[in-house]
């Protein structure tokens, strides 16, 4: 995991830790998320994460 996290940070790509069991409002994860909270409201209801490749 910490090579995969290495991999993302030296390809430029912004990378953000939250431990385990943190508890996000569906603003601060869409915030995290760069996508705007009724999307990911959407997509968390659809069970449809997988579009933004999580």
């Amino acid at each position: 995991m910490i090579i995969e996290l290495l991999g993302h940070v030296a390809s430029g790509n912004m990378v953000t830790l939250v431990p385990v069991g943190t508890m996000l409002t569906t603003q601060k994860a869409a915030d995290m998320l760069n996508v705007s909270r009724p999307h990911l409201t959407k997509l968390l209801k659809s069970g449809d994460l997988g579009e933004l490749g999580l």
